[in-house]
């Protein structure tokens, strides 16, 4: 080899190392991207600092205000004095506090915070949350998330369709631990919803991960990122879809045609061999203004018996026009 090759080749090495070095690491660069290879808004803002200014984003709470300057952001607050910030944040997170919702001892069936968004969102719609459910938690879970909807017309305050079907003025959205071992899963309601019986008359929230090899289970004392996608529809059609993250890791993408399974008693099989999936009709023609124009931090218990001291944490909340993805650091 002469010496300008000898040459050539030290130069193509040293270039080679040093992308090597100032790259992350391959889990690091998948975090930073979405499948769709777009950048993730959080890549923008190391610890979470300064998103809220990011123009894609709509909505941040960081609980970084005193306790009462905080419920006052809110439209309805379900038990704020057994409410509580604490400077347990997740891994990255730099500025603010999580938020604790208690049932007081068993004394409750827990709390919530409630936000109307006057105009609400069109199009595609982000909402990535920190929750962290402690060990206490294990086996007594109700509902316990961050959800997102809309109403038509706007609600200053949660309407309970637990049951009913055919409801063409509302839809909501979660993810939420279904088993005592902290198995996640979605727990969804829109107007075209699989009914949870045989007689087609009673519907609760639908499942779409069981049977699909992506469910998890949550890590009991650890704070999980969660992020869920929204599409809204073309009023009236089911070009509608939904996506799910949990720490990063796409667990569920439904669109019209994708993926391939069945419904029963209100929850989505998958299978090669099944029927393409239907797409979602979030909003009916009859309802063309139905937007996403409000979240809940929900933490219902009603499983916990008097003197069980039993809690939930949120942080870094963000709702955006775009991917967010977890915190980077």
């Amino acid at each position: 080899m002469n010496l300008s090759n000898l040459i050539l080749k030290s130069l193509v090495i040293g270039f080679c190392f040093f992308i090597a070095i100032g790259s992350c690491s391959s889990k690091e660069d998948t975090l930073k991207s979405d499948p769709d290879n777009r950048e993730l808004i959080s890549s923008r803002y190391r610890n979470d600092s300064g998103i809220e200014n990011d123009p894609d984003v709509l909505f941040v709470e960081k609980f970084d205000m005193a306790l009462n300057n905080v419920l006052q952001r809110y439209n309805d607050v379900k038990n704020g004095s057994h409410m509580s910030l604490v400077d347990d944040v997740p891994p990255g997170s730099t500025q603010g506090k999580s938020i604790v919702i208690s049932n007081n001892n068993g004394s409750t069936d827990g709390g919530h915070l409630y936000k109307k968004f006057d105009q609400g969102f069109d199009g595609d719609v982000y909402l990535r949350y920190y929750v962290k459910y402690p060990e206490v938690s294990r086996s007594k879970f109700s509902h316990i998330s961050v959800r997102i909807g809309g109403y038509d017309p706007p609600s200053s305050y949660p309407i309970g369709r637990a049951g009913k079907c055919n409801v063409a003025t509302n839809f909501n959205l979660s993810y939420e631990p279904v088993t005592d071992n902290g198995q996640m899963e979605t727990y969804i309601y829109w107007p075209q919803m699989s009914a949870s019986n045989v007689q087609g008359d009673i519907c609760y929230g639908n499942y779409l991960i069981t049977n699909s090899g992506k469910s998890r289970n949550l890590e009991f004392g650890k704070w999980m990122c969660v992020e869920l996608m929204v599409r809204l529809n073309t009023p009236g059609l089911s070009d509608g879809e939904f996506r799910v993250w949990q720490d990063g890791e796409e667990m569920g993408h439904w669109k019209p045609g994708s993926p391939k399974g069945k419904w029963n008693a209100g929850k989505y099989t998958h299978s090669s061999v099944g029927t393409p999936f239907e797409g979602f009709m979030w909003r009916e023609a009859s309802n063309p203004d139905l937007r996403i124009n409000n979240i809940k931090f929900e933490f219902y218990d009603t499983k916990s018996p008097k003197g069980y001291n039993n809690f939930v944490q949120y942080s870094n909340v963000v709702i955006a026009k775009k991917r967010i993805g977890p915190i980077s650091q």
